[in-house]
Protein backbone atom coordinates (compact mmCIF):
# COMPACT_ATOMS: atom_id res chain seq x y z
CA UNK A 1 0.00 0.00 0.00
CA UNK A 2 2.52 2.37 1.00
CA UNK A 3 5.15 1.29 -2.11
CA UNK A 4 1.69 2.21 -4.38
CA UNK A 5 0.26 4.86 -2.76
CA UNK A 6 0.32 8.01 -5.51
CA UNK A 7 0.70 10.85 -3.35
CA UNK A 8 3.99 9.04 -1.35
CA UNK A 9 3.39 12.51 1.08
CA UNK A 10 4.22 10.58 4.11
CA UNK A 11 6.52 7.37 2.71
CA UNK A 12 9.78 7.25 3.59
CA UNK A 13 12.33 4.49 3.27
CA UNK A 14 14.56 3.65 6.41
CA UNK A 15 16.84 0.70 6.30
CA UNK A 16 15.00 -0.17 2.76
CA UNK A 17 11.69 -0.14 4.74
CA UNK A 18 8.86 1.98 3.87
CA UNK A 19 7.59 4.08 7.14
CA UNK A 20 4.67 5.77 7.22
CA UNK A 21 4.76 9.95 8.89
CA UNK A 22 8.39 9.17 9.91
CA UNK A 23 8.62 12.74 9.38
CA UNK A 24 6.80 13.08 12.76
CA UNK A 25 8.50 10.71 14.71
CA UNK A 26 11.51 11.55 13.68
CA UNK A 27 10.58 15.98 15.28
CA UNK A 28 9.59 13.70 18.56
CA UNK A 29 13.00 11.50 18.50
CA UNK A 30 14.74 14.70 18.16
CA UNK A 31 13.26 16.32 20.91
CA UNK A 32 13.37 13.17 22.94
CA UNK A 33 17.10 12.76 22.59
CA UNK A 34 18.08 16.57 23.54
CA UNK A 35 16.01 15.78 27.42
CA UNK A 36 16.53 11.80 27.60
CA UNK A 37 19.29 9.29 27.24
CA UNK A 38 18.77 6.48 26.54
CA UNK A 39 15.11 6.51 25.23
CA UNK A 40 13.17 4.21 28.03
CA UNK A 41 9.80 3.41 27.77
CA UNK A 42 7.38 4.29 24.84
CA UNK A 43 3.53 3.34 24.31
CA UNK A 44 2.00 3.13 20.95
CA UNK A 45 -1.64 3.55 21.19
CA UNK A 46 -3.30 2.57 17.77
CA UNK A 47 -0.70 0.67 16.84
CA UNK A 48 -2.56 -0.71 13.87
CA UNK A 49 0.23 -3.28 12.01
CA UNK A 50 3.43 -1.41 13.70
CA UNK A 51 3.72 1.87 11.24
CA UNK A 52 5.27 3.43 13.67
CA UNK A 53 6.31 0.89 16.47
CA UNK A 54 8.62 -0.78 13.78
CA UNK A 55 11.06 2.49 13.81
CA UNK A 56 10.34 3.09 17.42
CA UNK A 57 11.72 -0.28 18.48
CA UNK A 58 15.36 0.93 17.34
CA UNK A 59 15.00 3.64 19.30
CA UNK A 60 13.26 2.83 22.45
CA UNK A 61 14.41 0.21 25.34
CA UNK A 62 11.02 -1.59 25.21
CA UNK A 63 7.36 -0.13 22.86
CA UNK A 64 4.39 -1.31 24.39
CA UNK A 65 1.90 -1.89 21.03
CA UNK A 66 -2.12 -1.38 21.39
CA UNK A 67 -4.32 -2.22 18.84
CA UNK A 68 -7.50 -3.66 20.06
CA UNK A 69 -8.76 -5.21 16.16
CA UNK A 70 -6.88 -8.66 15.89
CA UNK A 71 -6.79 -8.71 11.92
CA UNK A 72 -4.50 -5.41 12.63
CA UNK A 73 -2.57 -7.08 15.84
CA UNK A 74 -1.32 -10.27 13.55
CA UNK A 75 0.33 -8.25 11.01
CA UNK A 76 2.34 -6.05 13.69
CA UNK A 77 5.01 -8.76 13.71
CA UNK A 78 5.92 -9.19 10.22
CA UNK A 79 6.80 -5.82 10.40
CA UNK A 80 8.84 -5.48 13.53
CA UNK A 81 12.40 -7.06 13.18
CA UNK A 82 13.11 -6.67 17.24
CA UNK A 83 11.83 -8.37 20.29
CA UNK A 84 11.70 -5.36 22.06
CA UNK A 85 8.23 -4.61 22.01
CA UNK A 86 4.83 -6.43 22.96
CA UNK A 87 1.45 -6.67 21.60
CA UNK A 88 -1.61 -5.85 23.82
CA UNK A 89 -4.85 -6.97 21.96
CA UNK A 90 -7.20 -4.12 23.98
CA UNK A 91 -8.59 -1.20 23.56
CA UNK A 92 -7.59 1.64 26.17
CA UNK A 93 -10.07 4.13 27.73
CA UNK A 94 -11.44 5.16 30.85
CA UNK A 95 -13.75 2.14 31.83
CA UNK A 96 -13.22 -1.46 32.12
CA UNK A 97 -15.35 -2.59 29.47
CA UNK A 98 -16.32 -4.52 26.40
CA UNK A 99 -15.95 -2.55 22.61
CA UNK A 100 -16.93 -3.34 19.11
CA UNK A 101 -14.88 -1.60 16.65
CA UNK A 102 -16.05 0.17 13.54
CA UNK A 103 -14.13 -1.78 10.99
CA UNK A 104 -13.10 0.41 7.83
CA UNK A 105 -12.23 -2.01 4.90
CA UNK A 106 -11.05 0.50 2.35
CA UNK A 107 -8.91 2.59 4.89
CA UNK A 108 -7.94 0.32 8.02
CA UNK A 109 -6.30 3.21 9.14
CA UNK A 110 -9.71 4.64 9.99
CA UNK A 111 -11.02 1.66 11.80
CA UNK A 112 -12.65 3.63 15.34
CA UNK A 113 -14.06 2.00 18.57
CA UNK A 114 -18.09 1.42 17.57
CA UNK A 115 -19.81 1.09 20.89
CA UNK A 116 -18.67 0.57 24.59
CA UNK A 117 -20.59 -2.03 26.14
CA UNK A 118 -21.45 -4.05 23.13
CA UNK A 119 -18.52 -6.83 21.50
CA UNK A 120 -15.88 -9.20 22.38
CA UNK A 121 -12.42 -6.93 22.82
CA UNK A 122 -11.90 -5.65 26.31
CA UNK A 123 -11.64 -1.88 27.12
CA UNK A 124 -9.11 -1.17 29.88
CA UNK A 125 -7.23 1.51 31.57
CA UNK A 126 -3.68 2.56 31.11
CA UNK A 127 -3.56 3.39 34.79
CA UNK A 128 -4.23 -0.32 35.55
CA UNK A 129 -0.74 -1.01 34.10
CA UNK A 130 1.08 0.76 36.28
CA UNK A 131 3.86 1.24 33.50
CA UNK A 132 6.74 3.22 34.13
CA UNK A 133 9.75 4.89 32.77
CA UNK A 134 7.62 6.35 30.50
CA UNK A 135 9.29 8.51 27.74
CA UNK A 136 6.67 9.01 24.90
CA UNK A 137 3.40 8.24 23.94
CA UNK A 138 1.56 8.69 20.81
CA UNK A 139 -1.94 8.22 20.57
CA UNK A 140 -3.84 7.73 17.30
CA UNK A 141 -7.30 6.37 17.71
CA UNK A 142 -9.68 8.47 15.53
CA UNK A 143 -11.43 10.60 17.84
CA UNK A 144 -11.44 8.47 20.92
CA UNK A 145 -8.48 10.63 22.44
CA UNK A 146 -10.27 11.68 25.53
CA UNK A 147 -11.23 8.33 26.70
CA UNK A 148 -7.60 7.52 26.50
CA UNK A 149 -6.28 10.43 28.44
CA UNK A 150 -8.53 9.95 31.10
CA UNK A 151 -7.72 7.02 31.37
CA UNK A 152 -4.16 7.64 31.43
CA UNK A 153 -4.02 10.44 33.61
CA UNK A 154 -2.10 9.01 36.62
CA UNK A 155 0.43 7.60 34.09
CA UNK A 156 1.37 10.70 32.24
CA UNK A 157 1.40 12.70 35.17
CA UNK A 158 3.40 9.67 36.79
CA UNK A 159 6.14 9.90 34.02
CA UNK A 160 5.75 13.11 32.04
CA UNK A 161 6.07 11.44 28.95
CA UNK A 162 6.50 13.76 25.78
CA UNK A 163 3.29 13.06 23.93
CA UNK A 164 2.19 13.04 20.19
CA UNK A 165 -2.12 13.05 19.71
CA UNK A 166 -4.23 12.94 16.83
CA UNK A 167 -6.47 15.86 16.49
CA UNK A 168 -8.22 16.04 13.48
CA UNK A 169 -10.97 17.36 15.22
CA UNK A 170 -14.32 15.25 12.87
CA UNK A 171 -13.71 12.07 14.43
CA UNK A 172 -14.55 13.27 17.67
CA UNK A 173 -18.46 13.70 16.63
CA UNK A 174 -18.19 9.42 16.57
CA UNK A 175 -18.41 10.14 20.34
CA UNK A 176 -20.19 13.14 21.15
CA UNK A 177 -16.91 14.93 21.73
CA UNK A 178 -15.70 18.14 21.29
CA UNK A 179 -12.52 19.16 18.93
CA UNK A 180 -9.36 19.13 20.65
CA UNK A 181 -10.81 17.97 23.93
CA UNK A 182 -8.18 16.25 24.42
CA UNK A 183 -5.16 18.39 23.38
CA UNK A 184 -7.04 21.14 26.06
CA UNK A 185 -6.96 18.36 28.86
CA UNK A 186 -3.23 17.60 28.40
CA UNK A 187 -2.75 21.51 28.58
CA UNK A 188 -4.62 21.64 31.99
CA UNK A 189 -2.47 18.99 33.38
CA UNK A 190 0.37 21.18 32.64
CA UNK A 191 1.45 20.17 28.84
CA UNK A 192 2.28 22.89 26.26
CA UNK A 193 2.05 22.22 22.90
CA UNK A 194 5.61 22.21 20.61
CA UNK A 195 4.55 21.91 16.87
CA UNK A 196 1.65 21.10 15.32
CA UNK A 197 1.62 18.90 12.05
CA UNK A 198 -0.87 18.63 10.11
CA UNK A 199 -2.95 18.08 13.36
CA UNK A 200 -0.97 15.33 15.21
CA UNK A 201 -0.02 17.82 18.43
CA UNK A 202 3.50 17.22 19.82
CA UNK A 203 3.30 18.09 23.65
CA UNK A 204 5.53 18.12 26.63
CA UNK A 205 5.85 19.39 30.03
Amino acid sequence: MMINNPKKRNIRFIDNQATYQYHKLEVCLNHLKSVNSPMRVAIDIGAHVGLWAMQMVKHFEHVYCFEPLKEHSDILPFNIDSDNYSIHHVALGNQISKVKMNVKTRNTGATHIGKIGEGNIDMILLDSLNLTDVDFIKIDVEGFEIGVILGAINTIMKNKPLMIVEQKGNDVKNFGGQRNEASKLLEKLGMRQIKNMANDLIMSF
